[in-house]
């Protein structure tokens, strides 16, 4: 069996706050807290914090069958297909459509992803629709 690799989100943290020359931003300052009253976050606990606060965010918009695109990054969104079998009774053409969930590369992205030719998510064929016909994709607001 082949092995993938992976990356925690932890570790791609570490890696962009030990490496402030190659990641520079405002993200290697703590932000000051809104209450006087709590204390205040270090960089990586805020850094955590945004992450797990997006992925809820399209968690919850892909459960409500909405795309989001984050930009610079990808479109999180759904492949419609036509399946043949398992069909309803009421549909005459014996074939239902299907919602797949896939991501889509933006370009920036693509170019630094040397693994990435030939893995396109969204197979074209004859029964296919292009994702951005589903009509439902929310942008991800850039703060």
């Amino acid at each position: 069996m082949k092995e993938r690799a992976c990356v925690q989100v932890k570790q791609l943290v570490d890696h962009c706050l030990e490496n402030p020359k190659y990641y520079p931003g405002p993200h290697n300052l703590p932000a000051p807290r809104t209450s006087q009253g709590l204390q205040q976050l270090d960089t990586r606990r805020q850094m955590l914090l945004i992450w797990d606060a997006m992925c809820q965010y399209i968690r919850e918009a892909l459960e409500g069958g909405r795309a989001v695109n984050v930009p610079n990054f990808g479109a999180f969104t759904f492949e419609q297909s036509l399946q043949e079998d398992g069909a309803h009774p009421s549909n005459p053409r014996k074939a239902s459509r299907h919602l797949r969930p896939c991501f889509l590369v933006h370009d920036k992205l693509k170019r630094h992803l040397y693994r990435y030719p030939g893995k396109e998510e969204v197979r074209t064929g004859r029964n296919e629709v292009s994702v951005y016909q589903h009509g439902k994709l929310e942008f991800l607001n850039v703060v």
